[in-house]
């Protein structure tokens, strides 16, 4: 029997350029690198050409558009393909989304996992909305070569990446555990919840769209992240969120790391939160670790997820 595949994916940004920085010189490097620390237990597989596309912000970003979809469709409607991890978020994947027969997800008889975060926050949402499919917020080993200093410990975190990947795909969950702060609202001391979202930008993006149903937040959480934003451009985008009917019957709010470059905006955007919260008993849970940050946690979405609280502290876990 073939062994399940992992397929690694860069539909957002190309990775060329950052192979260099983990001591690669291709693709089938990194799939042998990222093989060897998965084990035997899984298969590698990836498209070369997608993830050693161009790119260039003036001419288009991205010039590969329905290749990357082609990719992704494929994954997504293989029974052998255990997982798609995306390498890198950046942009340019949001204008594809459109060229994705998702509903190939309905025909598989296998669960699909998408691991991935920041540009690829749609399609995480879009995947675990499907009962064939989960998906996981969390930060991508492209990024952990942009924050981890000297390269020898970027490389050690890569792996330790793969390694914790590679439980999660199996569904036992990972080593670093996501917890947070309750802010205001209350909480019991145990509680089961499910969250939606992940960066504001693209979940602002998603709204109006053929793809609001992967963001819908009755009775659920929604989780929030972002970085390089400015607080008028995070408000702008709180309000096309309560247009667009997300905060009607929101359960609580999950804030993870906000920053532009040194600036730690989390503050300015509880105090935004509450302008636009029309339940202000709906509780908020801050200073959660996921993000753009490391060390950060991975945060399941669609699925349901166990709250313990002490004091004010609040820890969280697959359910």
């Amino acid at each position: 029997m073939d062994r399940p595949v992992v397929h690694l994916v860069a539909a957002g940004s190309p990775i060329g350029p950052r192979l260099a920085a983990l001591g690669l010189d291709d693709v089938r490097a990194l799939r042998t690198r990222v093989a060897r620390v998965l084990g035997r237990r899984f298969r590698v597989t990836a498209d070369r050409a997608c993830l050693l596309a161009q790119e260039d912000d003036r001419r288009g970003g991205r010039t590969d558009d329905a290749r990357r979809a082609r990719d992704l469709e494929q994954a997504l409607s293989d029974d052998r393909v255990a997982a798609l991890v995306a390498l890198a978020g950046g942009a340019w994947f949001t204008r594809v989304l459109h060229r994705i027969d998702f509903g190939v997800l309905e025909r598989r008889t296998t669960r699909v996992v998408v691991i991935g975060s920041s540009e690829m926050t749609s399609l995480v949402n879009v995947v675990a909305s499907h009962k064939r499919g989960a998906g996981v917020h969390d930060v991508m080993p492209m990024f952990l070569l942009d924050v981890v200093r000297p390269r020898r410990s970027a490389e050690r975190e890569f792996d330790r990446y793969w390694s914790d990947a590679a439980s999660m795909i199996e569904e036992g969950g990972s080593s670093r555990r996501l917890t947070g702060t309750l802010l205001s609202g209350s909480l019991p001391r145990r509680s089961t919840i499910r969250a939606v979202g992940g960066n504001l930008t693209v979940v602002a993006a998603m709204m109006g769209g053929p793809f609001v149903r992967a963001f819908r937040t009755r009775g659920r959480w929604l989780a929030l992240e972002d970085v390089r934003e400015k607080p008028e451009r995070i408000d702008r985008m709180l309000a096309q969120l309560r247009l667009a009917g997300l905060f009607d019957g929101l359960a609580g709010v999950l804030l993870g790391d906000f920053r532009r470059g040194r600036d730690d905006l989390h503050d300015a955007v509880v105090a935004l939160l509450r302008v636009h919260l029309p339940d202000r008993r709906a509780p908020i849970v801050g200073r959660c670790n996921f993000g753009h940050i490391w060390p950060a946690a991975p945060l399941p979405l669609h699925r349901r997820l166990q709250v313990l609280r002490r004091g004010r502290e609040v820890q969280i876990d697959p359910a």
